[in-house]
């Protein structure tokens, strides 16, 4: 099975509740784009309106390797153009607000996909699960996207964050490869790693960005860590803390259902993630423990948690073996970052889901491809929901241009954003 292998092969629309008015402060627009990541367009939105970034707001990232449809607001512009356009989009106008749009606008997305690379003695089997996942749904794990600021050596650094551990956070900054690191980022920390401490002669090597600013102050205050940490951008150090407090979720919400599967005697195997394995159910679920999942909204992991309940006491497993404690889960020594609170799903079902056919693939000879269209609400990714249906089916793993984060600044979102799959950081 194979996604996004081409740019229209994965499409998705946000389904908005806008809060239109004929004149006001925010202006607001529909914008669509293509082969750039969220980041990337905020950035050419705000040059093509001559403002700053940061007074662009997208309640929504999106993958960089799909199509979207979905809205920015940005503020105190004297003449509002009708249309703006760009390098992988292009805008148009479509009202005015009090405010700028925030997550609690959006109801959802629209996603279309075409599944690519399936055997034809596979799609009776592909169709079949197709079948049980709308019937039966999926846990609503994070997917990988959430996690651009993974290192393969040394871990999360929302991690280090939490720890204080300020000198291993500039590693991580400037030095250590990110699963979601851009080329010239790499490049530079390749060069890093032969002179690190040697802040006058990376400055030298280094991009322009935040990076450089970072470089700066420590060229004169070279052990000054923690104050060097904090002039990090603030969307960096919230996205790599939220990266972390998700991992700790998956974690938990997987030894939780692997145990419930266990007592129900439920068929259970694992989705992989680089660093993580994510229980899933391959055989039915017993009889009203369905109704009762759906039901359920478990806490984003945090210091003010109430110590209580199963839930709780599977989390302080897992900080255990993390070396931590509960009292831990805050972002101490930062003046502009910090760990979201919030509730999210346990299990969602695909709406509205339509079996949008099946033919020849004509990019892998001899194989087949079926194209799905369903809706899920924010805080799901349909990234996660196709590789449940490549282990219902048997043909998983999933693989193509999902399993590749975007970007420096990762594809998370901040507390207050939505990441590419409709997430609601620290929601």
């Amino acid at each position: 099975m194979r996604i996004k292998v081409l740019s229209e092969d994965f499409s998705v629309k946000e389904l908005v509740d806008l809060p239109l008015l004929k004149e006001g402060q925010y202006a607001l627009y529909r914008v669509r784009k293509k082969g750039i990541d969220g980041v990337l367009l905020q950035e050419r939105i705000a040059q093509a309106l001559g403002v700053s970034p940061s007074r662009v707001v997208l309640p929504a990232l999106k993958d960089s390797r799909a199509m979207a449809l979905q809205h920015f607001s940005v503020d105190s512009l004297p003449r509002p153009p009708r249309t703006i356009s760009g390098a992988g989009f292009e805008a148009e106008l479509v009202g005015f607000s009090m405010r700028h749009l925030s997550p609690r606008d959006l109801k959802g997305n629209r996603f279309r996909i075409t599944v690519r690379d399936l055997p034809g003695e596979g799609l009776r089997s592909f169709r079949e699960a197709w079948g049980r996942l709308i019937e039966g749904g999926f846990p609503n794990y994070f997917d990988l996207q959430r996690f651009g600021s993974w290192s393969s050596e040394r871990g999360f650094p929302g991690k280090a964050l939490i720890k204080g551990d300020w000198e291993g956070v500039l590693r991580f900054y400037l030095l250590d490869p990110l699963l979601g690191d851009r080329m010239k980022v790499r490049a530079f920390k390749a060069v890093a790693r032969k002179f690190w401490g040697n802040w006058p002669r990376l400055k030298e090597c280094c991009p322009r960005s935040n990076l450089r600013s970072v470089l700066t102050f420590l060229c004169d205050h070279p052990r000054a860590f923690k104050k060097a940490v904090n002039l990090i951008t603030p969307r960096v150090l919230s996205l790599w803390l939220s990266a972390y407090q998700s991992y700790l979720w998956n974690e938990t919400v997987s030894r939780l259902l692997q145990r419930a599967f266990e007592e129900g005697s439920v068929k259970f195997t694992y989705i992989e993630l680089p660093f993580q394995k994510l229980t899933v159910a391959l055989g039915n679920l017993p009889e009203g423990l369905s109704p009762q999942l759906a039901g359920i909204e478990l806490p984003l992991p945090t210091a003010r948690m109430k110590p209580e309940g199963p839930w709780v006491e599977v989390l302080l497993e897992v900080l255990r073996a993390e070396g931590l404690a509960l009292g831990n889960l805050r972002a101490k020594g930062l003046k502009r970052a910090y760990l979201g609170r919030g509730k999210r799903r346990l299990w969602v079902w695909p709406k509205d889901p339509l079996w949008g056919g099946e033919g020849r693939d004509e990019i892998y000879p001899g194989k087949w491809k079926a194209t799905l269209e369903f809706t899920l609400p924010p805080g799901t990714y349909a990234t996660m929901a196709l590789k449940v249906l490549g282990a219902l089916s048997g043909l998983g793993p999933v693989r193509g241009g999902e399993e590749v984060p975007e970007g420096l600044d990762g594809v998370e979102g901040l507390p207050g954003d939505l990441d590419e799959d409709g997430e609601p950081a620290g929601h």
